[in-house]
């Protein structure tokens, strides 16, 4: 230790002893702080880095989703009106067998018509009641045989057309509940989205937060020292 009045020559400062060590550990101690400084001032550009890759990934990501599932709602809801137009409707076949009955079998059948009515004519009427039943039998035979063969054809393109329409009615169903998938895929892929961006700001605010507190205590313990 030494008395600062020698080095200055003054007397109004004689008595007052300085210790070179404390100089020397108070410039230590403020290069220190500066370095310290420095570090958490490089450490919050890092953060701030870091964060801005973060939510360019997001944002990426749900670029990604908003392509793949962004239009599912507005999808949805046109597959399912239709599904539930098509459900309501229920099915109407809309023919019946006349639809089917050949014009060629309602020839043939008029044919034996007239033919037995010829017949009677040209005979004068002397056909017997049996052999004039046994013409009408055949005739009768004859149009059950067509109206059998309309039926059974009738009956095959019912079957056709009542299994296209379960066909049609069962792939809107199964179009909208995958359209109604993908927009719960979408929500839950938003969520995640506005999820990290949440968490990344929340872990920046969190980071500035502490960087600050450390240079004001520095600054504080700084000023302390040079006192």
């Amino acid at each position: 230790m030494f008395d600062i009045s020698n080095v200055l020559g003054l007397d109004g400062v004689a008595g007052y002893v300085v210790d070179p060590g404390d100089l020397l550990g108070k410039r230590a101690a403020g290069r220190n702080a500066e370095v310290a400084t420095d570090q958490l001032s490089e450490n919050a550009g890092n953060l701030q880095s870091n964060y801005d890759k973060v939510t360019g990934l997001a944002n990426d990501y749900n670029n990604f989703i908003q392509g793949m599932y962004g239009d599912s709602p507005e999808q949805y809801k046109t597959a399912l009106s239709n599904y539930m137009d098509k459900v309501n409707q229920g099915y109407d076949y809309g023919k019946d067998v006349k639809d089917f009955y050949s014009p060629a079998a309602a020839m043939r059948v008029q044919k034996a018509m007239d033919a037995v009515t010829n017949s009677q004519a040209n005979a004068g009427g002397m056909f017997s009641s049996d052999y004039l039943k046994q013409l009408a039998g055949e005739q009768q035979a004859l149009a059950s045989e067509e109206w059998d063969k309309a039926f059974n054809r009738m009956n095959a393109d019912r079957a056709f057309d009542l299994q296209k329409y379960n066909t049609t009615t069962n792939n809107l169903g199964s179009l909208a509940g995958m359209l109604g998938n993908d927009m719960g895929n979408y929500a839950n892929a938003y969520g995640s989205y506005v999820g990290n961006l949440i968490d990344a700001s929340n872990a920046l605010t969190q980071g500035m937060n502490d960087i600050n507190s450390n240079k004001a205590q520095i600054l504080a313990n700084k000023k302390t020292s040079i006192l």
